[in-house]
């Protein structure tokens, strides 16, 4: 936890109940009704809106990671930084038939807005872009897995003004939001916790 985050989450013992109502601002009705489910699942993820592109909010979201009989994976041409590359990607009746999901959440403060973070991934999971060792992409790069990229929440971007200037007071917002859904769908395990550095938080991985 970073010295920030700490006196935030002390200011706010006096009055918890105004942090958590801070969480659900950005989050669209659909996806508060999804989550809110009492017998929710990987596959009711798929649901949450796609993440629209452009878009030049914060952001957090979810990858709902799935994986396919290789003959359901098909090859769709993309433009990628001015040319035309293949993706991989399936249709919505072959998500519903997945033999396994897996979730990553994330999010993104670029700038530039949200898409940007997403269309790095999915760079990365198409062979696009250098890899980056982690366990998403150890799973996306796999070539029966399709990348999903949900929206979990959106948040003003003050710099989507390329004249500002100011103070950036809100900044925390995301991570908090992403940091609190990572709990409350299980993704902190012990299992990659560093024996170098025992004493860090562990990393966000699959259940």
């Amino acid at each position: 936890m970073t010295t920030g985050f700490y006196h935030l989450l002390r200011r706010a013992a006096a009055d918890p109940a105004s942090l958590v109502r801070t969480c659900p601002d950005g989050m669209p009705r659909i996806v508060r009704k999804i989550l809110g489910k009492r017998d929710l699942s990987e596959k009711d993820l798929l649901a949450l809106p796609i993440v629209p592109s452009p878009c030049n909010r914060r952001l957090v979201y979810v990858d709902v990671a799935t994986r396919l009989r290789q003959e359901q994976v098909r090859e769709v041409t993309r433009n990628f930084r001015g040319r035309p590359k293949p993706y991989k990607a399936a249709t919505p009746s072959d998500l519903e038939d997945a033999l396994g999901i897996k979730l990553f959440v994330g999010l993104s403060l670029n700038r530039l807005g949200g898409h940007t973070r997403i269309r790095q991934h999915e760079g990365i999971a198409n062979g696009h872009l250098k890899k980056v060792i982690n366990m998403h992409y150890d799973e996306v790069l796999k070539p029966d897995v399709i990348c999903n990229f949900r929206m979990i929440s959106v948040y003003q971007n003050p710099y989507a003004d390329h004249s500002y200037d100011g103070q950036d007071p809100s900044r925390w917002v995301a991570p908090f939001v992403e940091g609190l859904i990572m709990v409350y769908l299980g993704l902190y395990t012990e299992k990659n916790r560093s024996s170098s550095k025992p004493h860090f938080s562990p990393q966000c991985s699959y259940p």
